[in-house]
């Protein structure tokens, strides 16, 4: 890898010579990588990349592109290198702490707010919040709702106090637990939560972005991927009102054994599909027999 700094880099000359480094150390999107870490350098919007292709780069703006270029050839994930991701609309920091948020996951988000004509000022609890890009979202998105956020990682529970600032949010509270040792002594509303599910041997055979540089305990249980599960088969018929709703993301391959273990704790349940027809989310209820 070298930029030459005996010659004059334009911002065109920048994105040609970048895709085809990144193309050659097989970096997936490698247009999009260079596109993102010069308008990163530069303070560019990616219009501004088209509108000014013909800019110079200054030797500090090349100093600063060539360590930003080497961390993305070791794999390093795109959000973590400029330090920020984008999430339901909303433009949120992230950094090794937290997990980089899914598209999928903007499911979960959609399958709340459909609910808004049916709560009034709900209550409603975040399990496993990362960054708060579940909850900030909801909230910035339902004024009325007042949201309990929590993670095991203190670390996180700072960064998603920082996103939600951002935003003037007021209606989020932040609270650092284990949710496999300890619940809150409320009861909600609506329960959502996109817990670590994927399997230990799935993990060890991720892409190394992933593998390498996401935070494990965000991911993997490191056992059979139905760890959370499991604990929100017991604890959610404790912790929803009567007439409250849970939303969960899932595995691709988890629907039916964890509609058996929420079967087996009276829970009513049903799975949304994401584009790929993979059930990505189960949602339900407490079954009023129960």
């Amino acid at each position: 890898m070298d930029i030459n700094q005996n010659r004059t880099w334009t911002v065109i000359d920048i994105i040609n010579w970048g895709t085809d480094f990144f193309k050659s150390k097989g970096i997936e999107s490698p247009r999009l990588c260079i596109e993102l870490l010069l308008c990163h350098v530069l303070n560019f919007e990616r219009i501004d990349i088209y509108l000014q292709h013909d800019k110079p780069l200054t030797k500090y703006e090349l100093d600063k592109l060539h360590s930003l270029v080497k961390r993305k050839s070791n794999r390093e994930p795109i959000q973590y290198i400029i330090g920020k991701t984008q999430f339901y609309g909303l433009e949120l920091e992230v950094n090794r702490n937290v997990l980089i948020p899914r598209p999928e996951t903007e499911i979960l988000v959609d399958e709340v707010l459909k609910y808004k004509r049916n709560f009034s000022n709900p209550r409603i609890l975040d399990i496993g919040t990362g960054c708060g890009n579940i909850a900030i979202c909801i909230a910035n998105n339902w004024k009325e709702a007042a949201i309990l956020a929590v993670d095991i990682i203190e670390d996180a529970i700072n960064m998603a106090k920082y996103n939600s600032g951002k935003y003037g949010l007021n209606n989020i509270e932040f609270r650092c637990m284990n949710i496999l040792e300890d619940i809150p002594s409320d009861k909600f509303d609506i329960i959502v939560s996109n817990p670590p599910y994927i399997k230990q041997k799935e993990y060890l055979t991720l892409m190394a972005e992933v593998l390498q540089y996401e935070p494990p305990e965000a991911l993997t249980d490191h056992k059979d991927g139905l760890t959370f599960y499991k604990r929100f088969a017991g604890i959610t018929p404790v912790l929803l009102n009567e007439h409250g709703k849970f939303f969960f993301e899932i595995g691709y391959d988890q629907s039916e054994l964890i509609g058996e273990l929420f079967s087996k704790s009276g829970l009513s349940y049903d799975f949304v599909e994401d584009i790929n027809k993979i059930k990505r989310v189960i949602t339900g209820y407490m079954n009023p027999e129960e």
